[in-house]
């Protein structure tokens, strides 16, 4: 389970190329799961008030979308194309900007990822900025300011509101 957070000015790039390199692993279908939640940061394009992602390349969305890494059997070096296509929206008939500063979020992803694919064992990557102890995941919830980040205390509680344990 990945749980991405580049809702923040300089890390979406980075986070289409993790994904990417994700895509470039082939994993034995009926025995491991990837699965990903990813949150993009949208900005207002210079005036005009259209929400415009940073690496716009990969589609113009700017909110929040998870889904099963799909193996795409490409060696991309620097490339921005994603192909796994079952990446949706959180709510996919409503905003889903998600504050992965939060816990419900993180705890709303793992219970779903266990529930749409059954496994002995779980592994739950945070992949996001960092400040040691005083939190991580930052997220611009669309904008640059202010940011919230995930505290240990919402860790805790993530962790507490999942339906089975995360070896």
């Amino acid at each position: 389970l990945f749980y991405m957070s580049g809702d923040n000015y300089n890390i979406e790039p980075a986070m289409i190329g993790t994904l990417n390199k994700l895509e470039n692993v082939n994993l034995p279908s009926t025995s491991v799961n990837a699965l990903v939640q990813l949150d993009r940061l949208g900005v207002p394009f210079f005036g005009s008030g259209e929400s415009v992602p940073y690496a716009a390349s990969w589609g113009n969305w700017s909110n929040t979308h998870r889904g099963r890494v799909t193996y795409d059997g490409l060696r991309q070096e620097g490339g921005n194309e994603v192909v796994s296509s079952l990446l949706t929206q959180v709510e996919p008939f409503g905003e889903s900007e998600l504050n992965t500063g939060e816990s419900q979020p993180l705890a709303d992803f793992i219970n779903w990822g266990m529930q749409v694919a059954p496994a002995k064992n779980y592994a739950v990557v945070l992949w996001g900025h960092g400040r040691g102890w005083r939190g991580f995941l930052r997220d611009t919830l669309g904008s640059l300011m202010p940011a919230d980040s995930l505290e240990m205390t919402e860790l805790r509680d993530a962790m507490d509101a999942i339906s089975s344990p995360i070896d």
